[in-house]
């Protein structure tokens, strides 16, 4: 038979206060709670109002690439700028013409080789070919080289033919200097070789008085 407890006994059966937890701490952690709480409700409304952010792509390194380096432009030329004239290259000639004071009879060449020529002495000139002439007959024309570099025909290769060898490929011929001289007068005058209207060989010379 049990028997009703008494008004001690059920009161000191309910639980107490707990130890060492005061009003002051249970505030303080429910504040606590309360903010963060306050944190989420508010980062979910905001993420859901905001656009999230596009992703951003992130170039990726390529291993051994160097940085290139953009070639400098070559300056370019104003083709209407002012260019100083150019010379006209002497034509190639299958001939040369050679002056001198004397002609050696044997190998038809000039000797003592020079381009001014003076009263009294010999005028001697050579003309050597890479082939034989091919003809029994070419002409000699003499042009006076004026100080502004015109020229003035003084001998007509029409009308001056030389007789050469047509198997030979080098001839001399000699003539006093006065012979030139005193048609001519002094100056500077080009000799130019003709077979028929081809240009064989040109050189220059002088005559002193």
């Amino acid at each position: 038979m049990q028997h009703a407890a008494t008004g001690d006994q059920a009161a000191s059966t309910l639980p107490g206060p707990l130890a060492g937890v005061d009003q002051g701490s249970l505030m303080a952690i429910g504040g606590a709670l309360g903010t963060i709480v306050a944190a989420i409700i508010i980062g979910a409304i905001i993420g859901g109002i905001l656009p999230p952010a596009p992703p951003v792509a992130v170039a990726s390194p390529t291993p051994g690439a160097s940085a290139s380096i953009e070639p400098t432009p070559a300056p370019s030329i104003d083709p209407s700028a002012s260019v100083g004239p150019s010379a006209t290259p002497a034509p190639v000639l299958p001939g040369t013409l050679t002056f001198g004071l004397g002609l050696n009879s044997e190998t038809q060449r000039v000797t003592n080789p020079t381009d001014t020529f003076t009263p009294g002495t010999t005028f001697a000139h050579s003309i050597e070919l890479t082939a034989p002439f091919g003809v029994t007959q070419i002409g000699e024309g003499v042009w006076q080289i004026a100080e502004d570099g015109t020229e003035t025909q003084a001998i007509n290769p029409e009308e001056n033919q030389l007789t050469v060898d047509p198997d030979a490929s080098i001839d001399g011929f000699t003539v006093p200097t006065n012979a030139l001289l005193d048609p001519l007068g002094p100056g500077t005058f080009v000799m130019r070789v003709y077979r028929g209207s081809e240009l064989l060989a040109q050189g220059t010379f002088i005559l002193a008085e």
